[in-house]
């Protein structure tokens, strides 16, 4: 039973790095500026692994893994959300 844990895990992490990539190509500038990409591979990226890092240690430790594992996207987002919505408050240009 712990192996097909450890096996979600990694599909689950998967899955986050296909959707990543997928909403990487979707960043690209409007003049062909590829720094939206950049941005948003290593953003998630980070999120990815530290995730799948928590995740590991929590099957390790046999605690409910899959659950953090899938949180890792919906994170970056939020906290991408965040990041930009306090910027147009600072008065920071964004995008």
């Amino acid at each position: 039973m712990r192996f097909i844990s450890l096996l979600g895990v990694l599909v689950v992490t998967a899955v986050n790095v296909v959707v990543l990539a997928f909403a990487s190509a979707l960043a690209v500038g409007g003049d062909g500026d590829a720094h939206g990409i950049y941005v948003v591979l290593v953003v998630g990226g980070v999120s990815i692994a530290a995730f799948t890092g928590l995740a590991l240690y929590c099957w390790k430790t046999k605690r409910p893994a899959i659950v953090v594992a899938a949180c890792a996207l919906p994170f970056a987002f939020a906290a991408g959300l965040v990041f930009v919505v306090a910027a147009q408050f600072l008065g920071f240009k964004v995008g």
